[in-house]
């Protein structure tokens, strides 16, 4: 961005971003400085996007019309410690009116690739229409600026999101990535897909520890345009801390906000998984479709008891003090790690695990370390298995797809497994669609079809 104004709130126009709009169907792109409408436009991220979603007439998600504007906050990449987002927006396969109209939707996950790609030099890029061919974008600074350009990606189709991204850190020094799955890939049968964003944990250590932009079906979006990824190239350019901003960063840290989801080891509560400790002291954790029962189950999946089987270690996204992560890992015989699980949070945890009736922690990690790896949301895969399991429930003589049932770990991974490779719309295409078919939406939890 280029700042001409000292007062950005009354003079938005002096204030200009790079943005690019880029034609997947021609390959065609326009780069431009374009002036803030408002304040709005100058904090940047969902609240530039949806002004100009709102100047569109989009009656199917799955249409050329509809764009996919991915893009940066304003403190994205600055000394702020937090400022790390990434913004997917567009019109969501999955959520809509009940006139059945999509709804402007948008997506966010941290990592280092929001950095990455503010300091190209672009804030701001668009995709109109669709590629005929699978393709990867590359964004990456130049002397006179950013520079994008497609690259053919059939050696990425099939690949997990864990997977993409290891590839294409073999071709792309110095950059971080965002990648689909394979649900994204098979937007027709999924409209849950999610956008993997690499972090510095993962690439170092090899292990598939990305963040997500998961809500609304922004991977199924960016699979229905048949981009598979994104590269964004460019050097550090982190300046020097101010005092004031060295200020701001420790209270952050140090805030009532994050305290209490601060490591244990630092009298924090360790993440959102300490949610489950606060629940479950009214009996309020979600158990088999969101049916609390006043039992001791969910304290299986208590941090204190996962430990005793699992190594646990806590990590922090790209130059964050907050160190919210809990990594599960295998726990070898001598006590050391072993293979890397899962990341435990609050939601995945609960929609994965007891909220489908697994009360193990290995197998609960299995279940979030495979939709991840798919490119699915958590929360829309978890809800809508749950469903698919009470239907069961309620009619043993009927049962659906494999007749899974709450707590049956092979049955809720195949669903997984087939929702992820688009063999399974049910899953895939939400629990609203699905209750609907089948006449009964009573216990289908969603918003609009976003659960």
């Amino acid at each position: 961005m280029r700042c001409l104004t000292t007062d950005p709130a009354s003079e938005p126009s002096k204030i200009l971003y790079k943005r690019c709009v880029f034609d997947l169907r021609t390959g065609e792109q326009r780069m431009e400085e374009a002036p803030c409408r408002n304040l709005e436009d100058v904090l940047g991220g969902f609240g530039r996007s949806f002004q100009d979603l709102a100047e569109r007439k989009i009656e199917n998600a799955y249409c050329d019309e509809n764009p996919l504007i991915v893009n940066t906050g304003l403190l994205t990449g600055s000394s702020a410690m937090t400022g790390m987002r990434t913004y997917f927006s567009g019109y969501s396969p999955i959520k809509g009116s009940k006139a059945g109209l999509p709804a402007a939707m948008w997506s966010t996950g941290s990592g280092k690739f929001g950095a990455k790609f503010k300091w190209t030099g672009l804030d701001e890029l668009i995709f109109e229409n669709r590629s005929e061919q699978p393709v990867y974008v590359v964004i990456r600074e130049a002397e006179d600026g950013p520079k994008v350009e497609l690259k053919p990606a059939e050696h990425l189709l099939g690949l997990s999101t864990h997977d993409k991204i290891m590839a294409l850190q073999m071709e792309y020094t110095d950059a971080h990535f965002a990648a689909i799955g394979q649900a994204g890939e098979n937007w027709q049968n999924n409209f849950m897909g999610a956008v993997a964003l690499s972090t510095e944990n993962q690439l170092k250590e090899k292990e598939d520890k990305s963040r997500f932009a998961g809500r609304g079906g922004m991977g199924s979006l960016m699979g229905y345009k048949n981009v598979l990824a994104l590269v964004a190239q460019s050097s550090d350019k982190l300046k020097p801390l101010s005092d004031a901003v060295k200020k701001v960063n420790l209270n952050v840290i140090k805030g009532g906000g994050s305290a209490r989801i601060q490591p244990i080891s630092r009298g924090g509560g360790g993440g959102t998984w300490a949610a489950y400790d606060v629940l479950q002291a009214f009996h309020a954790v979600p158990i088999n479709n969101f049916r609390p029962q006043g039992n001791a189950l969910p304290e299986q999946l208590f941090r204190e008891n996962v430990e005793k089987e699992y190594d646990i270690k806590s990590q922090a996204c790209y130059r964050c003090g907050i160190t919210c992560h809990n990594n599960v890992s295998e726990k070898n015989a001598d006590g050391s790690k072993g293979e890397f699980l899962a990341k435990f949070d609050y939601e995945p945890l609960n929609l994965l695990g007891t909220n489908v009736g697994i009360h193990d922690a290995g197998q609960a990690a299995h279940l979030i370390q495979l939709g991840d790896n798919y490119g699915m949301d958590a929360i829309s895969l978890g809800v809508t298995i749950s469903y698919v399991l009470s239907y069961n429930e309620r009619h043993p003589e009927k049962n659906i797809l494999n007749g899974a049932t709450f707590g049956d770990y092979e049955k809720i991974r195949e669903l997984i497994i087939q929702a992820g490779e688009g063999k399974l719309p049910e899953v895939g295409h939400g629990s609203m669609r699905l209750s609907q078919r089948l006449d009964e939406t009573s216990y289908a939890y969603h918003v609009k079809g976003l659960e």
